[in-house]
């Protein structure tokens, strides 16, 4: 069963686009609640503040805003056009809904006022930004950052400026680890992370979360869905100082999507316990998982009949795949 806010924000993103899009954008919405309720928990009243980078279209950034579980949403695009034909487009649509439009998408859901209502929080909680990255905001108005539909070496970009990133294969880290990046500096307590699809091949995840890891950054919960032959991997990462000066440490290293194949695994073999939606979408995810898994290796192994050897990277998934099917 989902939470009220949740079934609002499903019915006003496919509204406002499709169920396609929800689809896409529902993890990192759920991912992204989580750490307001996480930011309550710390005394952080309201949930906090919230950012979504490179917001484009501006549906998650309403999602997220008419759920009333932070105090200010702020959706941020370096294209000034992007946002005027985009999200503010699409705000204007959604301050325009009817009750009428509501009980086309969802006529036996909520009562239609219930999204109404929601609605008037956008105008005093919300705000589109023209902004490249995160360097014009100031220590409180990032509380969570939220990105999705950019490449791994682009989020790397926006979160660590003050370092250099390449994208031609190496796959050494090149953060610094101190406690002065700007994610620090601006008081980022969260981050929620989905690569565009085209992106999330191991390697590449596998650089986004040592990168983070090195600045003192962790995994905390990782969706996956696959949606027209792509896969997105959704990523929630929580500040985590203990791993400043540990990074090489294994006891701190994730692969991507280990914490799927951990909680699949187990929910899978008590299908008794996991009647829940929850459980079911673990078993859901799990199952996507091991496809993407699959594919994967079998793409690297393929690789290695023609090439002499691979980035280092793509030796550690081979080598984690090995673990992984030997336990």
């Amino acid at each position: 069963m989902m939470h009220h806010h949740q079934q609002r924000a499903k019915d006003l993103v496919t509204m406002l686009a499709s169920d396609r899009t929800w689809r896409r954008l529902s993890h990192v919405y759920e991912l992204t609640i989580a750490a307001a309720v996480s930011n309550n928990c710390r005394g952080n009243s309201g949930g906090g503040t919230c950012v979504d980078v490179g917001c484009d279209h501006g549906l998650l950034a309403i999602a997220l805003a008419s759920s009333g579980q932070f105090t200010q949403v702020s959706g941020t695009d370096v294209s000034p056009r992007a946002l005027k034909d985009g999200a503010m487009a699409n705000y204007e649509r959604a301050m325009s809904l009817s009750v009428a439009d509501i009980a086309v998408v969802d006529p036996d859901g909520l009562d239609d006022h219930s999204l109404l209502s929601s609605l008037p929080v956008l105008q005093s909680q919300m705000e589109f930004v023209v902004a490249d990255g995160i360097t014009d905001f100031e220590p409180g108005q990032a509380d969570t950052i939220c990105i999705c539909g950019l490449g791994v070496y682009t989020i790397l970009q926006i979160l660590c400026p003050d370092s250099s990133h390449s994208s031609s294969g190496n796959d050494a880290l090149s953060v610094e680890a101190n406690d002065h990046n700007l994610l620090d500096r601006l008081g980022c307590t969260h981050l929620v992370l989905q690569p565009t699809g085209t992106d999330t091949r191991p390697r590449n995840m596998i650089k986004l979360y040592d990168e983070l890891r090195k600045i003192g950054w962790g995994v905390s919960e990782e969706r996956i869905e696959y949606i027209s032959s792509r896969w997105y991997i959704t990523t929630s990462f929580a500040r985590s100082r203990s791993l400043v000066g540990s990074a090489e440490n294994d006891f701190f290293v994730k692969m991507p999507g280990e914490s799927i194949s951990q909680f699949g695994a187990n929910a899978q073999n008590c299908t008794n316990e996991f009647e829940d939606n929850v459980g079911k979408d673990l078993v859901r995810m799990y199952a996507i998982y091991q496809n993407y898994v699959s594919y994967h290796k079998e793409f690297l192994q393929e690789e290695l009949q023609v090439k002499p050897s691979l980035y280092e990277n793509d030796k550690r998934w081979l080598q984690f795949c090995q673990d992984q099917g030997s336990q």
